[in-house]
């Protein structure tokens, strides 16, 4: 389910706006898929995961869906299909989840040390 959001930092676009929010949803990356969907699924995601690749490849779009499904008050464990309707996951499609920070290196330079 592509839920429509729009974010206050301006950034608008239609890939931002209608970012995938399952697994599922997201197109291409077959491999990236099945170990994320997996770990999820079975509660076995690795500790840590690097995304690399050029502006627009999904990084950060992998790393939400990993950060809903873990999160999602409506599933005990963690799930490859969170609800995206609980307050967990609300706030954190708004980015308002104190749980979940998102840090972009590549735009905010203060971060860097």
């Amino acid at each position: 389910m592509l839920i429509k959001r729009t974010m206050t930092s301006g950034a608008n676009d239609l890939n931002t706006v209608y970012r995938p929010c399952t697994v599922q949803e997201v197109i291409g990356q077959d491999i990236n898929k099945k170990i994320i969907e997996s770990g999820l699924r079975n509660g076995s995601l690795p500790h840590s995961l690097l995304f690399t690749g050029p502006a627009g490849c999904g990084k950060t779009t992998m790393a939400r869906i990993i950060a809903l499904g873990l999160n999602c008050r409506a599933h005990v464990e963690s799930t490859d299909k969170p609800c995206l309707d609980c307050t967990c996951c609300k706030a954190t499609l708004d980015q308002k989840n104190l749980d979940v920070i998102e840090i972009n290196v590549g735009k905010d330079r203060k971060s860097v040390v």
